[in-house]
């Protein structure tokens, strides 16, 4: 899958208004795909579905590649959304971010308010940061490329998660971090 440097555009964020602005909270750059361009990207599509236990494949947004360079990054933040989502196929219900490159000495991804719990947590530090400063930080995945980070954004009685809130750490200097962003729908989104 190739996308041409030109096709990053500033990162984008919804606010609470359902308006589509810039912010300083999030500054990546992001290329959208769009849904089912690419036997490739649809392969991908059918596999985040079907890992789901064969969820509609419509029922996830237009993949979206974002891209963060040294100081780039997203503040802590929720991929569940707010009052109009119903009108967007309902809630996010499930996020993926896949690392697709990691050159970069930084650039995790932070649980802020999951902790690390050394007794359990120690065992995956090939893919957890385990640095002297754990405990001082949420639970940190490494940028390694192929990893995929997945979670629920809402609980099972349909509730949204807070304990979902998370960032994305800048690469560092001279660094670059490219991955997928693929969420999934209650329902089918609209393209």
């Amino acid at each position: 899958m190739y996308i041409r440097e030109k096709e990053f555009k500033p990162s984008l964020i919804l606010e609470p208004d359902g308006t589509i602005t810039i912010s300083k909270n999030r500054t990546s750059s992001t290329a959208f795909l769009k849904r089912h361009q690419t036997p490739i990207l649809q392969c991908i599509e059918r596999r985040f579905a079907q890992f789901q236990g064969d969820v509609d494949v419509d029922s996830i947004e237009p993949v979206q590649v974002v891209k963060y360079t040294n100081d780039q990054e997203v503040v802590a933040h929720y991929d569940w959304l707010m009052p109009n989502a119903s009108e967007l196929g309902g809630e996010r219900v499930t996020t993926y971010f896949t690392y697709l490159q990691a050159n970069c000495s930084m650039g995790e991804t932070e649980f802020i308010e999951i902790p690390f719990n050394r007794s359990l947590h120690e065992r995956f530090c090939d893919i957890l940061i385990c640095d002297e400063n754990v405990t001082e930080h949420g639970l940190r995945f490494r940028p390694i490329a192929g990893n995929t980070v997945f979670w629920y954004n809402m609980d099972e009685y349909g509730q949204v998660d807070y304990w979902t809130v998370h960032a994305g750490r800048p690469p560092g200097e001279n660094g670059t971090k490219i991955g997928l962003n693929v969420w999934t729908r209650l329902e089918k989104f609209p393209v």
